[in-house]
């Protein structure tokens, strides 16, 4: 996959950091240690490894290419990680994790939104949400937007029995998924989060387990869809959600795995994190890649 503008000010913003720069450091001097190491044994067997080489070689010289070696080894180990994946065991899908726009391909894309469906971007959603910017970006009106629902809601004869919220509008579950389709893309509306007495949106860890287990479901039932999917990392912008970004990525890759266990969901699936997010609280891109293969290698019992 081609990187962005998105993933490419990430990795400008990382190289510049202390950590980045102790990372390449310990790397550099770890590999003159290794060789080093290798030589001096080398030379308690009587062996001069310079005189083993079928040509030639100044010392000078030969300082410069073990330097380079070190240099090189250096750049590749310490370089920041913008994106990892892994090949879910016997379901042929892609599993990913990413720093990145979630809108930066034409995969469908889930977009979070509260147990009231609430779309008014004037007076209730914020702008710099992941729902504010799919308005912002694929219509010229979020009634548009609501009238979608609107069609959406009327085809599911499953979700008519929902409870009324404290503000008095419709309240559907957590889990209730609704499919639109705008510019020639495709959305999941996922309700990922409750509206407090106060309006605002907020989730429990076990409420948006229950989420995600639900909208996976909802793929396996009804979602009439194959692809490519990107998912945002949820729960950590207005749902105020009391854990780490890494905590939710772990997470959702584990609810993913374990709804295939029976049957082929997607293509693929893309859990994307948000450039700036990842600024302010970095996540271990290694260690999520290391977690992420683990779990895509586990075993499926089932052969579906």
């Amino acid at each position: 996959m081609k990187l962005n503008a998105w993933g490419s000010s990430v990795i400008r913003k990382e190289l510049v950091t202390w950590k980045a720069a102790g990372r390449f450091l310990l790397a550099f001097f770890t590999m003159l240690g290794f060789v080093s190491a290798i030589l001096t044994v080398l030379g308690w067997f009587g062996i001069d490894a310079g005189k083993q080489l079928p040509f030639s070689i100044h010392p000078g010289s030969a300082v410069s290419i073990l330097a380079g070696v070190a240099l090189a080894y250096a750049a590749r180990s310490s370089w920041p990680m913008w994106r990892c994946s892994a090949t879910l065991h016997r379901r042929e899908c892609t599993v990913s994790v990413e720093l990145n726009d979630v809108f930066a391909t034409r995969d469908a894309v889930v977009i979070p939104v509260t147990s009231t469906l609430d779309v008014d971007c004037d007076k209730v959603i914020g702008p710099d949400s992941v729902l504010g910017a799919f308005v912002a970006r694929y219509y010229q009106r979020w009634q548009d937007l609501e009238s979608q629902i609107g069609d959406a809601l009327a085809s599911r004869t499953d979700l008519s029995s929902s409870t009324q919220s404290c503000w008095g509008a419709p309240e559907y579950p957590l889990g209730t998924c609704l499919k639109v389709d705008a510019k020639g893309r495709t959305f999941f509306l996922l309700v990922a989060s409750k509206r407090n007495e106060s309006g605002q949106a907020e989730v429990l860890p076990n409420e948006l387990w229950e989420a995600l287990a639900g909208f996976f479901e909802f793929l396996k039932v009804r979602g009439n869809y194959m692809g490519g999917l990107r998912m945002p990392v949820f729960g950590k912008g207005y749902g105020r959600l009391k854990l780490t970004t890494e905590d939710v990525v772990r997470e959702t890759i584990a609810l993913f795995v374990s709804a295939c266990s029976d049957k082929r969901l997607l293509s693929s699936l893309t859990v994307v994190i948000f450039p700036k997010n990842n600024r302010e609280h970095p996540v271990d891109m290694r260690r999520i890649h290391a977690y992420l293969t683990d779990q895509c290698e586990l075993p499926v019992w089932s052969s579906g």
